[in-house]
């Protein structure tokens, strides 16, 4: 599975923080503003249209971390972001 950004959602950075920010409509929903920590904005960048591997390869590229780790810490990060509606899963 692949998955992709909501085009609903917006990257800001306000005070030194990233933040992932639903828009719908006209309103911005403040209850569901995402602050990204960590790989959080390296993983955001790169999450559209790529599989749990391929952001697994990237994270182990470009940080000091082993694979096994990686993986768990990608399919969190991706879990929680799914759970929240700012991305979404296509086959």
């Amino acid at each position: 599975m692949n998955y992709r950004r909501n085009e609903n959602v917006i990257l800001r950075s306000i005070a030194g923080e990233t933040l992932l920010v639903p828009v719908c409509g006209n309103l911005v929903d403040l209850q569901n503003i995402y602050v990204l920590e960590g790989i959080g904005e390296f993983l955001w960048n790169l999450v559209d249209d790529r599989s749990l591997d391929l952001l697994r390869d990237a994270v182990t590229a470009r940080f000091e971390i082993d694979a096994e780790q990686a993986g768990r810490d990608v399919r969190e990060f991706i879990d929680d972001l799914a759970a929240r509606g700012l991305i979404t899963g296509t086959p």
